[in-house]
């Protein structure tokens, strides 16, 4: 055994040139990325450099190419197929690279990334001639007759730099093999594929475009090239990637990282993808297994085989990765979790041996023809790059029994040898030594006794490496010293944790009167006290803290019969209230009568699909079995109720194959809200148009719409009083502090809510920066602002940003600071998620108290959902209203002396935002409506008489969006169109005032635009109560939205999302109590809109206008209020003068 400590097979390490003195294992501690983050430092995930993203969207290659690739040892790569790649895990990891063992230092022991995995993952053959070659560069007239003789095409002089090739070029030149093509053609597309991998996913050049020609001559002869050592050089890549990355001060990283993230899934349970893997089975073969889950590897993408396929070999491990895997437990991309699971790692969480014989038995040859040199300890060689390969370090691995490896050195001046500077260099030649210890590998295979279980705690390898290694990565001082997590500690935990639940739900309870809700809450009550009195029994702080709960519950929890009556209304049971608020309701629902309720059928279709929440609303009231649906609901929300008209409406009659509730009293049947993400899609009814009463059936009808405008839509609508909003009891620490990791989580954004939440009750405005410190402030505005200014003027909703079958998308109107309403709004929708897609109009801010809050909850969710969450720009998002109407005032009260400063950074992230959007195709979003068009070649026409042409969206796509305030003339007075126009039911464009915003249009010009841009719909927003009181011919605001235009192509809908607004009126003025709504629409067309009704969050928080709302025209005026000065607003900003705001 002592021999195995001091050796490698027969070569005593001096031989090896490893051999070291004693000293420091971890001698480079003080240049680590570890060190930095001990000191407190936030280091944000390292840059992945990867070049592969075009290779892969071409058509699957050719069977013909395929057996060219397995000939040259590249057609498992090609198998893999492209995976993304996830740079907070791959950072966590080089967190742990040694480059001075060449291994992870993990709390379980030492182990890396070795020959056999390589093999194994990419089947990349490993026995072989090293890649290395005395010419590593050439004149660029020598690689053109190269590239002519071995590709069949000369590349432009442009398309080379120095000793690489642009991508680019292969990429447009060989994206699929002629049908007829010869056997010479087909050696070129081949030839010119492997190197595209080469230079995209195997050895990335730094650029991310091009492709290093030296290694081209290789592939001459594609026999000779499979018979080369490519593992090797590979794993010799990511080595010295790694190595350089682990430094303090790297931002970037480049390699075969693929190979990192394989490696990490198929050891590190923690990280391994939940979806069940499918078991191996050969490729192209009957599944002979009677099992269920036997499941044969699926085919890389669509593979195009033709009669060739049987000649083809199977598919290497990490084929089996290819499919969509996803994390559940949202682990995934957040570097600081990925530290704390590593910083826990135990045994049983790393595997050390994978590849079981039950598994090697199902892997093509080429898999497994290089085993006899996986153990070798030698140096690995990339030209430049010469890395050592330390297989007796991580011995557990080979199932071996683990002794302390000897002191090596990997040779630090290795590292500094690269190709910068060494043009022409002979590296074969330099690394001769090197190379012949390579080709001699066979003969340093490390040798022990078989070992195949858990090393026991004090084993003498574990006690040597936790002296000489970290443990946890971070600050100690903010971690706990001990090497293990104490079982106290967890238990402790757990009580704080069923101790918090506790005093929550006794506090709601004691607030609460729902029945349903107040005997889920007792049941949740009792569970916690029930576990708490078995911890009382445990000895230690886990048990003191569960008996102070335990002894203090003196008095039995409250049960629904000895709670207080409560008044019902409409079969509703009421919310509490003042004896005042309540007859106040009451009276607001009085006017819905059945002479106001009319069922309207949508144009051109027979029936209506309702999806739930309707579908649940609609069985339940045409008389379908009142059974739990088969799929999980949320339980119903609050604020939303469907009120029963009188019965004296058409319903229809049911169908006999139904079973028939017995008649009987009428029982509200709350909707569920929206489902809940990775909920199965939607199921949908049909409901026939109304048919003749049913005599003597006491059911009341289906309600689907309460409207009386002239057409309506599937509406789910909010309870007449008041949508619920639970109070925050408490507040997260404060001042909020940006994430350490720099990555904003939903933890995270869920905090920011609860404590704007909470001081806009409690706290006087003048304190907000100790809530949102400006350094937080400036990290998310930044944010946002960097991401939405690569964003399009006109964003597509569609398949590249998520879009699915299972997908549903959000619009939101107006908000104007009202934060919580937008907080209602936010939790009734369920918020945003991987298939839950949101779509904010415009208006975020001005009018209301609180519009600093609500840009800021919105930029929070943009920044963590950036292909999600889209924020469109309204009119008030401009220098010229909020500079009028409150949020300019509002910035320099709660940020003080700084507030001019953050003023100026919201005023840029203004200028960002996306100006429309347009989902699947066939919806289009935006804020005010339609613009005129851009004549070429002459300046754009002011005159309304002029205005003949609607604008088409590849006029907005020519637009420059980054202005403060839209000037009046020129091709970006579109802006001000899109932000201010309104529509008309005159035909054309008209407006009231030569020198104002915005248009007027008619539904002639509606359906012009929904025509020629191939759409269906229209959402706006806009117009509010105010606004549209007293307007001919079109619709109120009242109900939340309203359908402006109804036309042969599709519809116009105005939506409105701040319910009774606006906040501050005066006190003469009668408030117009409407409602506030959003639409939601779902696959297959996302053209169909359901509308949910919500009413304004009841008490709003006391607070001071931020403008003189007494003397400041309301939007109601807005429309004539432009001034001559307009036209001095140049396309930088605009001008100081004091003037309003025009609709």
């Amino acid at each position: 055994m002592e021999e195995h400590e001091q050796t490698h097979g027969n070569l005593p390490e001096l031989a090896l040139g490893l051999a070291s003195s004693e000293g420091p294992v971890l001698s480079l501690q003080a240049e680590h990325r570890s060190s930095d983050i001990e000191k407190g430092k936030d280091l944000a995930p390292l840059t992945c450099r990867r070049a592969d993203r075009q290779f892969w969207k071409m058509k699957p290659l050719d069977a013909r190419v395929l057996l060219h690739l397995a000939q040259a040892g590249f057609y498992g790569v090609y198998c893999i197929g492209q995976l993304p790649l996830d740079h907070s895990l791959i950072t966590a990891l080089v967190e742990r690279w040694r480059e001075e063992t060449h291994t992870f230092h993990f709390p379980v022991g030492e182990c890396t990334i070795t020959l056999q995995d390589v093999a194994i993952l990419l089947g990349l053959p490993i026995d072989g001639d090293p890649i290395t070659s005395p010419e590593s560069s050439k004149k660029m007239q020598e690689w053109q007759a190269l590239c002519q003789e071995l590709l069949g095409v000369t590349p432009p002089p442009k398309d080379f730099n120095g000793n690489r090739l642009r991508l680019r070029c292969l990429n447009e030149r060989f994206k699929s093999l002629p049908s007829d093509a010869d056997d010479t053609v087909i050696l070129c597309h081949a030839r010119a594929h492997i190197l595209r991998m080469i230079g995209g996913l195997l050895f990335p050049d730094k650029s991310q475009s091009k492709v290093k020609l030296m290694y081209l001559p290789f592939l001459r002869d594609l026999e000779a090239c499979g018979k080369l050592s490519w593992g090797s050089a590979v794993l010799a890549c990511l080595y010295r990637e790694m190595c350089r990355a682990s430094k303090s001060k790297a931002k970037e990283i480049g390699g075969p990282l693929i190979l990192l993230q394989l490696w990490a899934w198929e050891r590190l349970l923690p990280f391994r993808l939940e979806k069940k893997l499918p078991r191996l089975k050969p490729p192209y073969t009957e599944d002979e297994s009677n099992g269920s889950d036997l499941v044969a590897v699926e085919d890389v993408e669509a593979l195009v085989i033709s009669e060739r396929d049987h000649d083809l070999p199977g598919k290497p491990l990490g084929s089996r990765w290819k499919e969509r895997f996803r994390h559940k437990k949202g682990v995934a991309h957040n570097l600081e979790l990925y530290r704390n699971q590593l910083d826990r790692l135990k045994e049983g969480e790393f595997i050390w041996r994978p590849y079981t014989p039950e598994v090697t038995a199902q892997l093509p040859s080429y898999c497994l023809s290089g085993q006899a040199i996986w153990h070798t300890v030698s140096p690995l060689i990339c030209f430049s790059i010469v890395e050592w390969h330390l297989p007796n370090r991580v011995m557990r691995q080979f199932g071996l029994k683990q002794m302390k490896p000897p002191n090596c050195d990997t040779r630090r001046d290795l590292h500094r040898t690269d190709m910068r500077g060494r043009e022409g260099y002979d590296f074969e030649k330099l690394h001769l030594h090197h190379v012949l210890l390579w080709r001699d590998c066979n003969q340093h295979i490390i040798q022990g006794e078989p070992f195949d279980g858990i090393m026991a705690d004090d084993d003498p390898y574990l006690v040597w490496y936790r002296e000489i290694t970290r443990l946890r990565i971070g600050n100690p001082s903010q971690k706990q010293e001990e090497r293990y997590v104490e079982k106290e500690d967890i238990i402790k935990s757990i009580a704080e944790t069923i101790v918090s639940i506790y005093k929550k739900s006794d506090g709601t309870i004691k607030e609460f009167n729902e029945d349903l809700g107040l005997q889920s809450l007792v049941q949740i009550r009792r569970m916690c006290i029930n576990s708490l009195e078995t911890m009382q029994k445990h000895p230690g702080p886990a048990g003191h803290l569960a008996s102070e709960i335990v002894v203090s519950r003196s008095t039995p929890a409250p049960s629904s019969s000895h709670m207080p009556s409560r008044k019902r209304h409409r079969g509703l049971v009421a919310p509490r209230s003042p004896r005042k608020s309540r007859k106040k309701n009451v009276n607001k629902a009085s006017p819905i009568t059945p002479t106001d309720i009319t069922l309207h059928p949508l144009p051109d279709a027979a029936s209506i699909s309702v999806h739930s929440p309707l579908s649940v609303l609609a069985t339940s009231a045409v008389g379908l079995s009142q059974d739990p649906p088969a799929m999980p609901v949320d339980p119903p929300s609050p604020s939303m109720r469907i009120y029963s008209p009188s019965p004296s409406m058409p319903i229809d009659p049911p169908s006999p194959s139904v079973p028939i509730d017995p008649p009987g009293p009428s029982v509200p049947i709350d909707p569920p809200s929206l489902s809940v993400p990775n909920d199965p899609p939607c199921p949908s009814i049909s409901i026939d148009p109304p048919s003749p009463p049913v005599p003597n059936d006491p059911r009341p009808p289906p309600v689907l719409c309460l409207s009386k405008n002239k057409s309506s839509l599937p509406v789910v609508f909010g309870e007449l009083s008041s949508s619920v909003l639970p109070l925050p009891h408490s507040c997260p620490p404060l001042p909020l502090s940006w994430p350490s990791s720099g990555l904003l989580t939903r933890e995270w954004i869920m905090d920011l809510e609860i404590a704007l939440d909470w001081s806009s009750r409690n706290m006087p405005p003048e304190q907000f920066s100790s809530v949102v410190p400006e350094e937080v402030f400036n990290q998310l505005v930044l944010s946002a602002s960097t991401i939405m200014s690569k964003e399009p003027n006109c964003l597509r909703i569609d398949g590249e940003l998520g879009l699915s079958p299972g997908s549903r998308v959000v619009v939101v109107g107006d908000l104007h600071g009202q934060l919580h309403d937008l907080l209602f709004l936010l939790r009734d929708a369920k918020y945003p998620d991987d298939d839950r897609f949101f779509i904010f109009n415009g208006n975020y801010v001005d009018i209301g108290a609180w519009g600093l809050e609500t840009f800021l909850i919105l930029l929070a969710w943009k920044v963590l959902f950036p292909n999600k969450v889209h924020l469109l720009r309204g009119n008030h998002e401009t220098k010229l209203c909020s500079s009028k109407h409150g949020f300019k005032q509002e910035i320099l009260v709660k940020y003080g002396t700084k507030g001019k400063d953050v003023y100026q950074k919201c005023l840029s992230c203004f200028i960002k935002l996306p100006l429309s959007s347009v989902i699947a195709g066939k919806t289009y979003v935006t804020h005010g409506g339609l613009f005129r068009s851009i004549t070429k070649g002459k300046k754009s026409k002011t005159s309304v008489d002029d205005l003949k042409e609607i604008g088409s969206l590849e006029d907005l796509s020519k637009i420059r969006r980054f202005v403060l305030d839209p000037p009046l003339n020129g091709k970006n007075a579109i802006i001000g169109d899109i932000l201010w126009s309104a529509p008309s039911m005159s035909p054309g464009f008209s407006r009231t005032n030569q020198q104002s915003f915005g248009l007027l249009w008619g539904p002639d010009f509606t359906d012009e635009f929904l025509k020629n841009s191939n759409l269906k719909l229209i959402i706006r927003g806009h117009e509010g109560p105010d606004v549209r009181k007293g307007q001919l011919g079109l619709g109120g605001i009242d109900e939340g939205y309203t359908i402006d235009h109804d036309v042969e192509a599709g519809r116009l809908i105005t939506v409105f999302s701040a319910p009774d607004y606006p906040q501050f009126q005066q006190a003469k003025e009668a408030r117009y109590l409407n409602k506030g709504a959003y639409v939601v629409l779902d696959h297959p067309d996302f053209d169909a809109p359901s509308v949910r009704i919500f009413e304004a969050v009841t008490p709003r928080p006391k607070a001071n206008a931020y403008y003189d709302y007494k003397n400041v025209a309301g939007s109601s005026e807005e429309g004539n209020l432009a001034s001559s000065s307009h036209e001095d607003l140049d396309l930088a900003g605009g001008s100081d003068e004091e003037i309003n705001c025009p609709h």
